[in-house]
């Protein structure tokens, strides 16, 4: 009798052993899952708050040409890149006087003669030489 209430309780001990590493094996891997899902989304907040933060960076450079681009410097800095006087300014034009070449340039012929030597060299190139 000793034997049989012996192997019983054994059996009943190694099911219950068997079933508490299933259960372990169970909660584990769930585990390790909801942990490897965590980094995921870890590095997918980091990756979006680098975005973020080049986003703001651009937003600011924006509003500052916005800001620069509504001043009266822009309107300045336009009108003279296309050659615009003020209302109180006066364009001047400098002719120079008939049979003078003006200050500075050089004349030259048909044949290229006066060029400087890169520039020489160019018009060798293109059209041939002398």
């Amino acid at each position: 009798m000793t034997d049989r209430k012996a192997g019983k309780p054994t059996l009943m001990r190694y099911l219950l052993l068997v079933l508490v590493a299933v259960l372990v094996v169970y909660v584990g891997s769930g585990f390790v899952r909801q942990s490897q899902v965590r980094a995921q989304q870890q590095a997918e907040l980091a990756r979006i708050e680098k975005e973020l933060l080049l986003a703001q960076q651009e937003a600011a450079l924006l509003e500052k040409h916005l800001a620069f681009a509504q001043s009266p410097a822009a309107v300045e800095a336009w009108a003279l890149e296309n050659s615009w006087a003020r209302p109180d300014e006066m364009p001047v034009i400098i002719i120079a006087p008939e049979g003078e070449p003006p200050a500075g340039t050089r004349v030259q012929d048909q044949t290229g003669a006066g060029l400087p030597a890169p520039q020489q060299a160019w018009w060798d190139f293109f059209f041939g030489d002398r």
